[in-house]
């Protein structure tokens, strides 16, 4: 008997000492103000990070020709007739459904998204400054191009997000049963969702 409780001494101080990768990734989160995906709990407002895994299949960015989950252009221009006026001429996104992994587990977000990425490329000037990419946007939307002399000045920025990005996202969680998700032998298969509406869009950011 008293082997015993000796032996069960021992074994809570293992536990003590040693708390599973779970936990100590939970306590390493919860002091960023993130949430590991395997705890997420159901109706949560969450923010959660890992790395990006496409759904589907990559699309191709207009500008850089990435390969890519998701992608956003904006094109501005800035207008001088006695003050300076800039307003937008083209802002394009293309974005699907997506996987964030973090470890735990998997989150399926959904859009609409509301993009918080640092722009991958951009620039600004006159028709010899901008890429034939952007000269062909411009030409799609029925912009006029900018020509010598011109006084618009175009501004374009492009963000994308490629497959193994760490990035952040925050939103409302829903936990539903899916074949893919984690289970236990008491539970059904579920996987974490984050699905954005007009008016609560899932927030993406870089992480770090």
């Amino acid at each position: 008997m008293d082997g015993l409780y000796i032996a069960l001494i021992v074994v809570n101080f293992a536990l003590i000492a040693l708390p599973p990768a779970l936990e100590r990734r939970r306590r390493r989160a919860a002091r960023r103000g993130l949430t590991p995906i395997g705890a997420v709990k159901q109706g949560e407002k969450v923010r959660i990070m890992g790395s990006a895994v496409a759904r589907g299949p990559l699309r191709t960015s207009p500008v850089l020709q990435r390969r890519c989950i998701g992608y956003r252009v904006v094109v501005e221009c800035d207008e001088y007739g006695g003050f300076p006026r800039v307003h937008t001429v083209i802002e394009q996104e293309e974005f699907d459904s997506f996987v964030l992994a973090d470890g735990t587990g998997q989150a399926l977000l959904h859009g609409p998204f509301a993009i918080e990425l640092k722009p991958v490329n951009h620039n600004q000037g006159g028709r010899n400054d901008l890429p034939p990419a952007v000269l062909d946007l411009l030409e799609e939307r029925g912009v006029r191009a900018p020509v010598r002399g011109d006084p618009r000045t175009f501004t374009y920025v492009e963000t994308v997000l490629m497959p193994g990005d760490a990035i952040i996202a925050g939103g409302y969680a829903t936990i539903e049963v899916d074949p893919g998700g984690r289970s236990s032998h008491r539970d059904p298969p579920v996987i974490c969702h984050l699905k954005g509406t007009d008016d609560a869009r899932v927030v993406i950011t870089r992480a770090g």
